[in-house]
């Protein structure tokens, strides 16, 4: 607002000093014209044989009726620049923007290297012992051995058993009890 009216005043008067300047130099050239004329006429009597005499001084005409205005004058020149003005206040802080929408997901990670084979375990202590397995059947009877002395005679017994014809009998212990047997004779 100050440098608009500090303009409209620098107008303001460059115009009044135009106008002045328009007055005056009317002025000056109605003054030559004037002169012009007496020296005009000063040589129109000489040239009559008389001799130019200057009379008393009229009396001082009416004024003028005023002249149409004048031209308007050049622009003044740019004025100087003004004095920088102050710094102002810092604003306040804005308030934090919106949160940003998610990252896009991340690459798969490459494959890890491969671990360092575990050292072989030490041999367990050994476990206890297990119970007694069962008893396993019993072999094949082994060859007759040579017959044995003969023992002395003894007191009469149950009558035997027979075998059938063709067979021979035999005893064999089995489990602490002794079995009688008949076999088939070989030829």
């Amino acid at each position: 607002m100050k440098a608009f009216r500090w303009w409209a005043v620098v107008v303001a008067l460059a115009l009044a000093v135009a106008y002045a300047i328009a007055g005056v130099r009317g002025l000056v050239e109605a003054r030559e014209q004037d002169r012009a004329y007496a020296a005009a006429l000063a040589d129109q009597v000489r040239s009559m044989g008389g001799t130019p005499v200057a009379g008393p001084r009229g009396e001082d005409g009416s004024d003028g009726r005023d002249g149409a205005p004048g031209p308007s004058g050049p622009p003044g020149p740019s004025g100087e620049d003004g004095v920088d003005g102050e710094d102002g206040v810092d604003g306040t802080p804005g308030s934090p923007g919106p949160s940003g929408s998610p990252g896009a997901p991340g690459r798969n990670g490459t494959d890890g290297v491969d671990g360092v084979n575990g050292v072989d375990g030490k041999d367990g202590s050994p476990g206890p012992t297990g119970p007694t397995g069962p008893t396993g059947p019993s072999g094949p009877p082994g060859p007759s051995g040579p017959p044995g002395p003969a023992g002395p005679q003894g007191d009469k017994g149950n009558p035997a058993e027979a075998c059938p014809v063709g067979y021979l009998g035999t005893t064999f212990d089995y489990q602490g009890v002794t079995y009688f047997g008949c076999r088939k004779e070989t030829p």
